[in-house]
């Protein structure tokens, strides 16, 4: 268990040097909304349930994705020459 921390730790911290070093990162914006539900009386918001729509029949779900997947390979890449 603690091997996983410790590694888990490492990792984090070699990503967030390669951000450092690629500059400041620009992330899509997430569009949040007013969704609320009611649970025994108690108002639960869900601001990114439109995020669970099906990515193949949701044209905002797969162009949030696009726009991420677009940010994750960036670092990745950036990370791998690290």
């Amino acid at each position: 268990m603690r091997s996983t921390r410790c590694l888990a730790l490492a990792a984090g911290l070699l990503l967030s040097s390669a951000v450092t070093a690629a500059g400041a990162v620009s992330y899509p914006p997430t569009r949040i909304d007013g969704t609320t539900d009611v649970y025994l009386g108690v108002k639960v918001e869900d601001p990114y349930r439109w995020l669970e729509h099906d990515v193949r029949e949701s044209d905002d779900v797969r162009q949030w994705v696009e726009a991420q997947n677009k940010v994750t390979f960036l670092l990745s890449r950036d990370h791998s020459r690290a």
